[in-house]
């Protein structure tokens, strides 16, 4: 469920090495498996979670510029792309 990371969780990633939890692409990704379709992602970390505190990142600088550089590739990428 969204918004369900433990304490425990958080830890463990940590542990692990994980750098980010992505908490929506899995419906594309299934739904592109299912109908047969290709399916993309390119995605930019926004909120922070690593000290156990949430700070959301959506005003952050960094956010916003690299929300920018993503969106100029998918941009340059779909007029690349030839419709069937």
């Amino acid at each position: 469920a969204v918004f369900r990371e433990t304490r425990a969780e958080v830890t463990r990633h940590q542990r692990d090495g994980v750098l980010a939890v992505e908490m929506e692409c899995s419906a594309l990704f299934t739904v592109g498996g299912f109908r047969g379709i290709d399916v993309a992602a390119l995605l930019v970390v926004s909120d922070d979670l690593s000290s156990l505190t949430w700070r959301p990142g959506f005003r952050d600088p960094r956010f916003i510029r690299g929300r920018e550089v993503a969106c100029n590739v998918i941009g340059r990428l779909c007029s690349t792309l030839s419709v069937a």
